[in-house]
């Protein structure tokens, strides 16, 4: 599903899927999303992590996934700088339906990207473009 940049801007809450792509060249917009969603979920516990965390260690993000809190009740993942490399990961976890929210954010992917293709045939995944 494609969500419109106005329509998060006016309503957060509209991102109701679990694995969101946001891509694109805006920076200010993607930081300001950002700040949204860890305002609107200021009772999880938010884990960020770098793609090149990921790529150097593909148990991390697994791990951390499957490790229960006992005193947060909802984890969200920030995946930043995310490209074609950390393809096959994405697969598997929205293949998995994950419980918890993924929020991927990139810079501005090609249309031939394998990432941007997957978010965009499958209906289960949402995706936003920053213009």
């Amino acid at each position: 599903m494609l969500y419109k940049s106005y329509l998060i801007e006016q309503n957060i809450k509209i991102l109701n899927k679990n694995f969101i792509l946001f891509f694109g060249e805006n920076l200010g917009l993607k930081n300001e999303l950002k700040k949204k969603i860890k305002i609107e979920n200021k009772n999880a516990e938010i884990i960020t992590f770098y793609q090149e965390e990921i790529v150097k260690n593909n148990h991390l993000l697994h791990n951390e996934i499957n490790n229960i809190s006992l005193f947060e009740s909802e984890k969200i993942f920030i995946i930043e700088h995310a490209n074609d490399k950390i393809f096959e990961l994405i697969k598997e976890l929205s293949a998995n339906g994950p419980t918890q929210k993924i929020y991927i954010f990139s810079d501005l992917l090609d249309k031939k990207s394998k990432i941007r293709n997957y978010f965009e045939k499958s209906e289960n995944l949402g995706q936003w473009l920053a213009i």
